[in-house]
């Protein structure tokens, strides 16, 4: 919000105008003030959310059978419940193992309680010690993870760059493999819960959609030559050319974790590999 005080309990004003916010001459409510100024910063909506407003979430949560408290308790989700994470599986890349990854499977299993872990790691040398602590815990090691990739095409990715592009690669590639739930969590390494996830699945069975702004995510906007905040142009550049669609300026799907389901990652995929050269896989596309 910017800067703004008050004159009187009723109006809402600025630093550089004493009379408030107007519209058609008169002063605002404070409520119609802060209403106007949320349309204005808030991104339109890009995609079906499934999340109608506000309080939705915990509404939905609070009218269903087993919240996630008492599912922490039990350790099972109802069959019918909202969250239903138990019933997903987690994909997350950690590079060593250390007290972070240890803090974030302990999250997971009290807030997600998923039937399995699937950690992409560059060794899984000394995974025994967690898996006794954490049973659910699978180790996939990077290298045998990544899909093949020819020298020459790995060789055009910048060297400071080469590890991050070789995590999504294996990211992909294990999420796409039968041994990881229809649906399921990616997770971020250095990310850990502390409070309860939203559903990972709706009763109408659509998915929660995460994005964020340039309130909440800073770090993915950059000004631009008007002096907006927005995505970096080479982001949206090449988003379009892998998908044939440039994510709006204003928006940014980068997020902590989010829900994938197979079905749609595979139409990615198959999207990426229609738009590249012939017989060109999606490794070597991306």
């Amino acid at each position: 919000f910017p800067e703004v005080h008050y004159d009187d309990p009723t109006t809402v004003g600025r630093e550089d105008d004493h009379e408030g916010m107007r519209e058609g001459g008169d002063l605002l409510s404070l409520d119609e003030g802060i209403e106007q100024y949320v349309a204005v910063a808030d991104p339109p909506p890009v995609a079906t959310f499934w999340v109608d407003k506000p309080g939705d979430v915990q509404m939905l949560l609070n009218t269903t059978n087993g919240c996630a408290r008492e599912m922490q308790k039990k350790k099972e989700a109802p069959e019918h419940s909202l969250m239903g994470s138990a019933q997903y599986d987690v994909v997350a890349v950690f590079r060593e193992l250390n007290c972070v990854l240890r803090a974030a499977l302990r999250s997971l299993e009290e807030r997600l309680m998923p039937p399995k872990v699937h950690l992409i790691l560059d060794s899984c040398d000394g995974i025994e010690k967690i898996r006794s602590e954490f049973p659910a815990v699978r180790c996939v090691e990077l290298a045998s993870a990544l899909p093949s990739i020819p020298a020459e095409a790995m060789a055009a990715i910048p060297p400071e760059r080469k590890s991050w592009y070789q995590q999504q690669l294996a990211k992909l590639a294990v999420a796409t493999s039968a041994e990881v739930t229809e649906t399921f969590h990616m997770w971020d390494g250095d990310t850990i819960a502390v409070g309860d996830a939203m559903p990972a699945r709706m009763p109408d069975s659509r998915f929660p959609l995460l994005w964020g702004s340039s309130v909440d995510s800073p770090a993915h906007f950059a000004p631009d030559t008007t002096g907006e905040w927005s995505l970096p142009p080479g982001y949206r550049a090449s988003t379009e050319a892998l998908i044939g669609v440039a994510p709006a300026t204003n928006v940014s799907y980068v997020t902590q974790w989010q829900v994938w389901h197979k079905p749609f990652v595979h139409e990615m995929l198959d999207e990426i590999e229609q738009r590249a050269p012939a017989h060109v896989r999606w490794p070597v596309a991306i």
